[in-house]
């Protein structure tokens, strides 16, 4: 039970493990429960306990209490160290050329990929980081991510591993990409400084960032476009790192990756395009250099997390209030995850405890640029 964390969260008790990083929503019972857990009863005295509590027979709470305490473990709850990645890709040393070398500061990224598409992919979104030809990480932190190829006869799949440890099991090509953006984001700002990473976009004003979250295709790429042809600045394109304060977020911009179907809007244009028609590492993508940044691993104190989501130009527009539980939900369907050096769920539930959460509809692009800059402004 040390590792197991208990968070009220808007109308839901949240139960967490630290351990195998299972994640179970429950109810005031299932919080008298975990209550009774933590103050090492056993299961006899949990049983009176919540029969008082709750005013029905010990024999009658008995094999409620039994049943629930069953389905925790079965969700992994109290299982020791986290689960095995389905279909792992063995360890082994890659078979690459010249490795990619990128650089914030004294913190250095050493990235070996076997695929040569991917390997210019994330080039494209890490330009601004990409290390000179003789900046050699001879001294400061450096960290080695590794892309290997799970079969070569098979479907292209990969496995990521830092430090040669995996970070996650076979994945195909675009999993593969955002997972090495996210371990150089962690690496970047620092992990004893970050607390969770989310899928999300990040635009900044006047030292206040809104969070853009949701999963591809969601529309938070060409929403912080717009935020941006309106003046603010970019602090993350697809990663945003909570800060362990539960308070900030810790900037990483990176070049926007813009899909087909957006190249032609104002905002867009308004912002120049990055390569015009030239051709791309990825089909039907260009990538956009943003004109303003927030410096990378700037911490940014977070003014509302939004999930937008475009419904096309005749689309009503609404925004609405998202209880904290289920922002945190989506939060995790869509990518999110705590990190692994600090596991704990408090700074997450922290900040959608304190922060607004916020669906918005649209087909208006004006609507919800000047939305998010009125969220931006309380």
């Amino acid at each position: 039970m040390d590792r197991i964390e208990g968070f009220a969260l808007g109308t839901a008790f949240l139960l967490h493990s630290q351990e195998s990083g299972a994640l179970l929503s429950s109810n005031a019972f299932g919080r008298d429960i975990y209550d009774a857990l933590s103050a090492r009863l056993d299961l006899t005295d949990i049983s009176a306990k919540i029969a008082r509590q709750h005013g029905v027979a010990p024999g009658d709470a008995a094999p409620l209490v039994e049943e629930v305490i069953a389905r925790w473990q079965a969700a992994g709850l109290f299982q020791p160290g986290m689960c095995p990645f389905a279909a792992p890709v063995a360890y082994r040393v890659p078979h690459t050329g010249p490795p990619q070398i990128y650089r914030l500061g004294d913190r250095y990224v050493i990235l070996r990929c076997e695929d040569p598409q991917l390997s210019e992919q994330i080039a494209a979104s890490l330009r601004d980081y990409a290390a000179g030809a003789l900046d050699m990480p001879d001294d400061g932190t450096t960290a080695l991510i590794d892309v290997i190829a799970a079969d070569a006869d098979a479907e292209a799949e990969y496995g990521v591993f830092r430090d040669r440890e995996p970070v996650w099991g076979r994945a195909p090509q675009d999993l593969t990409r955002f997972h090495v953006i996210r371990e150089c984001m962690d690496h970047f700002c620092t992990p004893s400084r970050v607390a969770a990473h989310l899928h999300a976009a990040a635009v900044a004003d006047s030292g206040r960032a809104v969070i853009l979250a949701g999963g591809s295709g969601s529309g938070k790429t060409t929403l912080a476009m717009g935020l941006m042809a309106a003046g603010g600045a970019l602090a993350a394109d697809d990663h945003v790192a909570l800060a362990v304060d539960g308070r900030h977020m810790l900037a990483f911009p990176a070049a926007s990756a813009v899909k087909r179907g957006a190249w032609d809007l104002p905002e867009i244009q308004a912002l120049g395009l990055a390569g015009g028609a030239a051709a791309s590492p990825r089909d039907g993508v260009r990538y956009l250099r943003p004109p303003r940044c927030v410096p990378a691993a700037t911490p940014v104190a977070v003014a509302a997390i939004v999930f937008p989501q475009y419904g096309g130009a005749d689309a009503a527009n609404g925004l609405a209030r998202l209880d904290p539980a289920r922002a945190l939900t989506q939060l995790i369907q869509t990518g999110g995850r705590v990190s692994r050096r600090n596991p704990s769920l408090a700074p997450l539930v922290a900040l959608l405890d304190r922060v607004p959460c916020y669906e918005l509809r649209y087909g208006s692009t004006r609507y919800s640029v000047e939305t998010c800059q009125s969220l931006l402004a309380r």
